[in-house]
């Protein structure tokens, strides 16, 4: 029905699927800025005539959650008893635009790359490292076959934005 509407075709049809054409693309653009514009009048107007209580949704990586954050989680709610908080500590990213979470903390290590609805405030620096014992180096740096398998936190169901935009969980 839009393509009628507009005397435009949206997509092209290939063998491998559907291709956006030039007007689908300008449609997607200006779709994409109304859902922005409409995020944003609702960022600014909820609630405005509510006072400081109810439900706080917090997303957050498992490790700070457990490990670094809980204590002062433990004094927030101490300190404001009317607000429920909700920890969402599960790996994935929570979309703020969607309301899915209302504060996320996160680690990104280009703002820059943060969708431009979003706001971030600067934590501490952050270092890692991997450690391996001077026999196995030696073992593989003399071409030993690794016999170790890397454990790493999956990054299944981030989303696109995220992970092009050097995310980590």
């Amino acid at each position: 029905q839009l393509e009628e509407r507009l005397g435009a075709q949206m997509f092209e049809k290939l063998p491998s699927g559907y291709r956006l054409t030039a007007a689908g693309e300008e449609v997607l653009e200006l779709a994409n800025q109304m859902e922005a514009s409409s995020h944003q009048l609702e960022t600014r107007v909820f609630g405005r005539d509510q006072s400081v209580r109810g439900l706080l949704r917090v997303t957050l990586a498992p490790p700070l959650a457990t490990h670094l954050l809980m204590p002062d989680f433990a004094d927030f709610a101490r300190l404001h008893p009317d607000i429920e908080m909700e920890i969402l500590s599960v790996g994935e990213l929570a979309n703020l635009t969607n309301r899915e979470a209302d504060v996320a903390i996160r680690v990104v290590y280009d703002r820059k790359t943060l969708p431009l609805n979003l706001h971030g405030l600067k934590g501490p620096e952050l270092f890692g490292g991997v450690y391996i014992s001077r026999d196995r180096l030696a073992a593989w740096r003399a071409g030993a076959p690794d016999p170790i398998r890397w454990i790493v936190i999956s990054i299944h169901g981030i989303p696109d934005w995220a992970s092009e935009g050097e995310v980590r969980t």
